[in-house]
């Protein structure tokens, strides 16, 4: 019987919504603008301290990171003075190997005078410098304008500052005949015998035949002098004539044998790789003879040289 009402009930409730469905109304909830939450408390009531926060602030971490400050670029001054105060500068220092105590020349020392320094002092004569990046040594060098003053006095001269790291690492002053074909005669301040007087006793005596030049009477040699408590090497370049017993006459004259010379002075010359790399001796060491491999002393041949005379060799000397 309770099934059969239950039935009932359920086909009646169908049969009215499947009705007039305008009949239903939708309601509208208005809900209140501010909603209250009552909350009735039991008989036994529990109280709870929820402790107080407490907000530190700590300082950010992050790294302030200051710009910095600009290095200013030092100058290089050149100041203006006549050309006869040049000239006198020039010949002062060229005239006098002994202008400052070596390794030394023009009051620059190499492995202690700067980039700028170097470039400033010369300024400070009045003379013009200028940059040059990597010659066949792989060293940056300046060089020094020299006016013309070099032809002035029978030769042309080339002086260079080798730099390295900021540092002048070398001096290199070149002497060269002033035409073609003909002879050293100054300046003769640098003519073994006055080097010799001055320096004394160099530690070795080396001889270079390298230039055969296809010449049937003449062939070019080059002596070395070196002495390396003063980082110096000095070389002088000539002609001789072809014999079986060899005279070498390196005199700075005019009718003499020289026509070109090399001065360097250097930070150290016991820095064999870069003297080697600078003198190109990976090219000349087949041609080059110690005096004492040519059975003559160091002794001897200064004091030859120290007297202005010649000294001879014997053999076949030269390839």
């Amino acid at each position: 019987m309770k099934k059969i009402n239950l039935i009932f009930v359920l086909v009646f409730f169908l049969t009215s919504c499947g009705g007039n469905t305008n009949s239903i109304k939708p309601t509208t909830t208005k809900f209140p603008e501010t909603l209250e939450l009552k909350i009735t408390p039991s008989t036994t009531s529990t109280k709870i301290v929820l402790p107080t926060a407490i907000f530190t602030r700590h300082p950010s971490k992050i790294p302030i990171v200051k710009a910095p400050t600009p290095t200013p670029t030092p100058t290089i001054t050149v100041v203006n003075i006549t050309v006869d105060e040049k000239k006198e500068i020039y010949n002062a220092v060229i005239n006098n190997i002994g202008n400052c105590d070596l390794p030394c020349f023009w009051d620059v020392h190499p492995g202690k005078t700067t980039y700028y320094e170097l470039r400033n002092n010369l300024g400070a004569n009045g003379f013009k410098t200028e940059y040059f990046e990597n010659n066949f040594s792989g060293i940056d060098f300046v060089q020094v304008f020299l006016e013309g003053f070099d032809k002035t006095m029978g030769f042309n001269n080339v002086i260079t500052f080798g730099i390295l790291d900021g540092l002048v690492n070398y001096v290199h002053v070149e002497f060269m005949e002033l035409e073609v074909n003909s002879k050293l005669k100054n300046p003769s301040q640098y003519s073994p015998e006055n080097i010799l007087n001055l320096l004394g006793r160099p530690d070795d005596i080396w001889i270079m035949s390298q230039y055969t030049g296809g010449h049937p009477i003449y062939t070019g040699y080059e002596l070395f002098l070196i002495y390396k408590p003063q980082n110096l090497i000095i070389i002088y370049s000539g002609e001789i004539i072809k014999q079986s017993v060899f005279s070498f006459c390196p005199q700075i004259l005019f009718d003499g044998q020289i026509s070109r010379m090399n001065v360097y002075v250097f930070d150290s010359i016991n820095n064999s790789d870069f003297v080697n790399k600078l003198l190109r001796f990976d090219l000349i060491k087949h041609y080059l003879r110690t005096i004492s491999e040519l059975g003559l002393s160091i002794e001897e041949v200064t004091n030859l040289l120290q007297n202005g005379n010649c000294f001879q060799v014997e053999g076949n000397l030269f390839p």
